[in-house]
C-alpha cells in the first residue's frame, strides 16, 4: 500500500446513487494511504464504518431519508410532481447551505482536513469557494450525467445537427434556464445568509466551475461536442463497482444455454417502485423472444416475488453487474449512469427508457454515440422494448460502438487519476495559503 498521510473530507448527500459512488472512491484512496473522513446523513452511517472509516454526519437539521423527503421538506408536497425534482435541489440541498457551512468548517478545523471531495449534488462546499480566506483544497465530483448548459447540445432533447441546430439549442437551454430561475434565486438567497455571493449569480454550470477542480466520473467517449470550454472538468472515466457474489445468478449462468442471447434488464435502485414502468413490458416483450431475460428489481426480495416470471425469464432483487454483463448481449435499463457506463465498459450495447433523474441526458448521449437506442420514455410498450432489443441483435454497429467506447474506458485507471488531482490541489492549496499569509503579515 501507498503511504499518504493526507486527510480527505468526503461529502455526499444521504441518496444511495450518490453516496456510492463517493464510498466506492473513499475505499480505495484508503487503501492508497489517505486518511478518510466520510460526511453523509445518518441512513450511511453503518455503510461508511462498515467500510472502516470514520463517520461525520450531518447535523439533524440538514439530514432526510431520502425514501420520503418530504418529511424533511414539507412544503414539497404542494408543488407539483413536475417540478419536484427542482423544487428539492433548491429547497432540500440549497436552503441547508448555511447550516452545512457551519457544518463543514467545524470538520475541517476539528479534523485538520487537506482536501475535500464533494459530490456534485452537495452544497455545503459553496461558502467555502466564495470565501476569499484559506481553506483546504475543495474537488467536485460528478457522479451523474452532466447538467451544463451548452450551445453544443440542448439540455432538453441532447444533440441534434439538423438545420438552425444552434439556435434551437440556445432556445430550449434558454427554456430550462427560465425555468430554473426562481430555484437558483433562492439558492443565491441561502448562499447571502451564509455571508457569500456569485458575481451574476447562481446557475447551472456554476456547478461544475466553483470547485478547484471538477472530476466527472464518466468517460468522454459518449459525451456531446461542446461549444464554450468548462474549465476545470476533467473526466476521469467511470467508476465501476466491485465484485459481489453473483450467488443463485451465477449458478444460472453456467447452466443456461449460452446459444441464446441474454438480455439483462434493470430498473434501478431509485425509480423501481413501479415494476410495470419498464420490467414487466419488457418480459412481455421479449417472451416470445429466442433469449434469455434476466431482471432485476433492485430492491427487497418481496417485489422480485411479485414479477411472476415467464418461461424465457428470471427475476431476482439483485445480481452482481459484473458478472452478468460479461455474458450479456444488450442491457435493458432505465438509464442510470453508472450502470450504463458499466455495461459500456463491458462492450454491451444499451436500450434506455427512462425520464427522471438523470436519465433523459444518459439517454441522449446513448443515442448521440450510437452505442444503443433511447426510448425517450420511462413508460415504454411492450412492442417498443422488443423492436429495440431487436434492432440491436440484427445491427452490428452498435455493439462495434459499444466496444469502441469499452476500449477508451478501459484505457484509464479512474482510482489513479483521482489521487493525482487530489495530490495537485493539496499542493495548490498549501501554496495558496502561504501565499495568503505573506499577503495579510
Amino acid at each position: 500500500m501507498e503511504i499518504n498521510l493526507s486527510r480527505l473530507l468526503f461529502a455526499a448527500i444521504p441518496v444511495p446513487g450518490h453516496f456510492n459512488p463517493m464510498l466506492a472512491v473513499a475505499e480505495e484512496l484508503r487503501r492508497r494511504g489517505y486518511e478518510i473522513v466520510f460526511h453523509s446523513g445518518e441512513l450511511f452511517r453503518e455503510r461508511v464504518e462498515a467500510a472502516g472509516l470514520r463517520f461525520a454526519p450531518f447535523p439533524p437539521e440538514a439530514d432526510f431519508d431520502y425514501r420520503d423527503p418530504t418529511q424533511a421538506e414539507p412544503s414539497v408536497k404542494d408543488v407539483p410532481i413536475s417540478e419536484r425534482g427542482l423544487t428539492f435541489f433548491a429547497r432540500l440541498l440549497g436552503g441547508r447551505i448555511p447550516v452545512m457551512d457551519r457544518a463543514l468548517r467545524r470538520i475541517i478545523e476539528q479534523e485538520k482536513i487537506d482536501a475535500i471531495l464533494y459530490e456534485v449534488l452537495y452544497m455545503g462546499a459553496y461558502p467555502l469557494l466564495l470565501r476569499d480566506e484559506p481553506r483546504p483544497a475543495i474537488i467536485g465530483c460528478g457522479v451523474v450525467a452532466p447538467m451544463w448548459l451548452d450551445p453544443g447540445a440542448s439540455l432538453a432533447s441532447g444533440f441534434n445537427s439538423t438545420p438552425g441546430w444552434r439556435e434551437r439549442n440556445l432556445a430550449e437551454n434558454q427554456k430550462i434556464a427560465d425555468r430554473r430561475g426562481t430555484a437558483w434565486r433562492y439558492i443565491d438567497a441561502m448562499l447571502n445568509e451564509a455571508g457569500v455571493a456569485i458575481s451574476g449569480g447562481f446557475h447551472d454550470n456554476q456547478i461544475y466551475r466553483l470547485p478547484d477542480v471538477f472530476l466527472q466520473f464518466g468517460t468522454e467517449a459518449i459525451e456531446f461536442p461542446r461549444e464554450e470550454s468548462h474549465g476545470n472538468v476533467v473526466f476521469v472515466g467511470p467508476l465501476l463497482p466491485r465484485n459481489r457474489d453473483g450467488g443463485s445468478v451465477a449458478a444460472w449462468l453456467e447452466t443456461r444455454d449460452r446459444s441464446r442471447p441474454l438480455i439483462f434488464v434493470t430498473q434501478g435502485t431509485i425509480a423501481n417502485r413501479d415494476l410495470d414502468q419498464l420490467l414487466r413490458p419488457a418480459m412481455d416483450g421479449l417472451a416470445a423472444e429466442n433469449v434469455d431475460v434476466l431482471v432485476t428489481t433492485g430492491n427487497e426480495a418481496s417485489a422480485a416475488a411479485a414479477l411472476s416470471p415467464l418461461a424465457n425469464t428470471r427475476v431476482e432483487s439483485y445480481a452482481a453487474y459484473a458478472q452478468v454483463l460479461r455474458e450479456t448481449a444488450v442491457f435493458v435499463t432505465n438509464g442510470g449512469y453508472t450502470g450504463v457506463q458499466h455495461a459500456l465498459s463491458c462492450g454491451v450495447p444499451v436500450v434506455v427508457a427512462g425520464l427522471s433523474e438523470d436519465k433523459p441526458r444518459v439517454g441522449h448521449r446513448v443515442e448521440w454515440s450510437g452505442v444503443g437506442i433511447n426510448l425517450r420514455t420511462a413508460t415504454p410498450t411492450k412492442e417498443q422494448v422488443q423492436n429495440a432489443v431487436r434492432e440491436i441483435l440484427q445491427n452490428p454497429s452498435y455493439r462495434e460502438r459499444a466496444q469502441a467506447v469499452q476500449k477508451a474506458i478501459l484505457q484509464v485507471d479512474t482510482i489513479g487519476m483521482i489521487a493525482d488531482h487530489v495530490d495537485t490541489e493539496i499542493r495548490t492549496a498549501e501554496e495558496s495559503k502561504l501565499a495568503f499569509t505573506n499577503k495579510i503579515s
